[in-house]
């Protein structure tokens, strides 16, 4: 496996780093509950390469459920249009707390 290396640029100076290799991920955890995107099964990864592709994955900003997953998908693309985005989207465990009772 090759290195990699993180540069942190000066933010918001509109320049784009030199290379080739920009490349991010995102991990999305859906609530429990939430209807799987048909398509799309939980804990498969998509290549994203633009807000379109996203769309095209029927996830757009009115689907119950994704709503916070397409926001960040618009936002990286507003700010990197070139960006390659790698999304994974995952069920959140449903966590049921009981008291404890002491006898």
């Amino acid at each position: 496996m090759k290195n990699i290396t993180f540069t942190k640029g000066s933010g918001g100076l509109a320049r784009s780093l030199p290379g080739e290799d920009h490349y991010s991920g995102l991990l999305y955890y859906a609530l429990y509950g939430t209807t799987p995107l048909s398509g799309w099964s939980f804990g498969t990864t998509k290549l994203i390469t633009s807000l379109e592709s996203l769309e095209s994955n029927n996830v757009l900003e009115t689907t119950s459920g994704f709503e916070i997953l397409h926001y960040h998908v618009k936002e990286f693309f507003r700010i990197n249009p070139k960006g390659i985005l790698y999304v994974t989207h995952r069920y959140w465990l449903r966590i049921t707390l009981r008291p404890i009772l002491r006898t």
